[in-house]
């Protein structure tokens, strides 16, 4: 209880001297599982010593082998692969609840389990739901997550190792990888709110970095800014330094994209000075560092980092981050080095995220007008606006270069229009949008007028123009759309119907 306590109030080594002072082999085997958790816990949480925390578990894991001890030691097998997957090692979790004995398999009609225990696949669940989604599993991982909150509230012993809350956590994190943002932010949303109205701490945390993360993968920058700030704020309060570690990343991220280079290199700064490792979706972690590169023109060192990450995601188990770190490096403008990995990571993985980002890549490297479209619709349809908008931007370019005036003006005024949703992120993919400019407001009023067939005359008298400037104003609106009448005028008018003021 002491140790616990010393954890709970963030004196995390004398948390451990108080634990480690406690024979781990020498108790019940109800206190010995007390015991362990608590202190891995600390190991993990606390000090960020994955490996120490690893061994302890592991040890009880082997004490706890016999007859009768059953529950106890699955409870244990489950704590070791979750220790394994806040230690950064997802697929080493998947090979330790393998023990676990259940196996599943995504149907047709959802998710079939060999093992109907329910407490077995709670505690299966908890480590193996995050592991299956990042291993690219996703529509089964988030079938297990809902299965598994149905189950656990029906239990009727309880279990230490997890809560309710648990679930939905896991569920967020599979429903961003598949794709489905808009659910996983909504959900994330209600479990910040009931974790602020029951004054749980790492409820808000967890919560607050799954909408940090997910604004960052949709590009929108004022929204992920403010989450990861209030994930650090509460982490730092908390003297959780692990998960500050990655509101930080995120946070640096997040500031270079919105043109913030104070923030982002004093959130870098910060998050040199966190001593210890803590390794839950470490390989991401790199996408802070590299986008700060890239706003200081050092392209290539971002690159290299972004491939150190990628690296790092392929060793782990990681598939869906490291598909999303060959998808920044296509981004910032090497689309070529990650396009062969990227579509063997998109024949493992499901959902429609990592299958957006192959997509995207194929098409710049292939210059392919219609698939760059195809691109940005998918990304559109995720709310991913800054991906979006270069996707338009990329085929604007493309149409430009094809002579296709008025489709390129269509596309750059949805590419515009996604700028407007990222709250001010920006990339410089995005510069080729100046070579498309809208029509203005008073060239809109022109063409308005031409094309319902009123003479250039009228015109003038209604906007109390010269005649020569109606016609000054026609030619740039010819131009702009390509086309070379007023018989086209009208045609090219509704193919671009987007097309507002400047």
């Amino acid at each position: 209880l002491l140790g616990e306590a010393l954890y709970e109030t963030g004196s995390f080594a004398d948390s451990e001297r108080v634990l480690a002072a406690a024979d781990i082999l020498d108790g019940s085997p109800a206190e010995v599982l007390r015991l362990v958790g608590i202190r891995g816990t600390n190991l993990l949480f606390g000090l960020m010593q994955p490996e120490r925390a690893t061994e302890v578990t592991e040890t009880a894991v082997t004490h706890l082998d016999g007859e009768g001890l059953e529950s106890l030691r699955e409870e244990l097998v489950s704590r070791l692969a979750n220790v394994q997957l806040y230690s950064g090692h997802p697929a080493d979790a998947l090979r330790t609840l393998s023990e676990l004995d259940m196996h599943t398999r995504l149907s047709d009609s959802g998710v079939e389990i060999s093992n109907d225990d329910a407490r077995t696949q709670v505690l299966w669940s908890t480590p193996g739901v995050p592991a299956i989604a990042l291993a690219g599993r996703s529509g089964e991982a988030i079938g297990l997550a809902r299965l598994a909150y149905v189950r656990h509230r029906r239990l009727d012993d309880d279990i230490a190792l997890t809560s309710l809350e648990t679930h939905l956590l896991t569920l967020c994190l599979a429903l961003q990888e598949h794709g489905s943002l808009d659910e996983a932010n909504g959900l994330a949303l209600k479990g910040y709110e009931a974790s602020v109205a029951a004054c749980s701490l790492m409820g808000q945390t967890w919560f607050a970095l799954n909408l940090a993360r997910i604004a960052l993968i949709r590009g929108r920058g004022a929204s992920g800014v403010r989450w990861c700030r209030e994930a650090a704020a509460v982490t730092a309060a908390a003297q959780w330094r692990g998960p500050r570690s990655m509101a930080l990343a995120g946070l640096a991220a997040l500031s270079s994209v919105t043109g913030d280079m104070v923030t982002a290199h004093q959130a870098l700064v910060e998050l040199a000075a966190i001593d210890g490792r803590f390794g839950f979706l470490m390989p991401e972690r790199c996408l802070g560092q590299a986008w700060v590169l890239v706003a200081q023109g050092h392209r290539a060192d971002a690159v290299a980092v972004l491939q150190g990450g990628a690296e790092l995601a392929s060793a782990t188990g990681h598939t869906t981050v490291e598909a999303w770190l060959w998808h920044e490096i296509a981004r910032i403008g090497r689309p070529l080095d990650a396009v062969d990995r990227l579509n063997e990571l998109a024949d493992r993985c499901d959902g429609t995220l990592v299958a957006a980002r192959a997509l995207h890549v194929r098409a710049r490297v292939s210059a392919s007008l219609d698939a760059l479209v195809s691109a940005a619709d998918a990304f559109e349809a995720m709310g991913c606006h800054l991906i979006a908008a270069e996707a338009l931007a990329q085929a604007t370019d493309c149409a430009s270069r094809g002579g296709d005036r008025r489709r390129a003006t269509n596309l750059a005024t949805r590419a515009q229009g996604q700028i407007a949703l990222a709250e001010g992120a920006r990339s410089d993919e995005l510069a080729t949008l100046d070579m498309v400019v809208p029509l203005t407001a008073r060239e809109r009023e022109v063409a308005m007028l031409a094309a319902a067939g009123t003479p250039s005359q009228e015109i003038g008298r209604r906007l109390f123009l010269s005649v020569r400037t109606v016609n000054n104003h026609l030619q740039g609106v010819y131009t702009k759309l390509g086309v070379s009448s007023r018989a086209e005028l009208s045609h090219a008018l509704q193919t671009v119907g987007g097309v507002g003021s400047s």
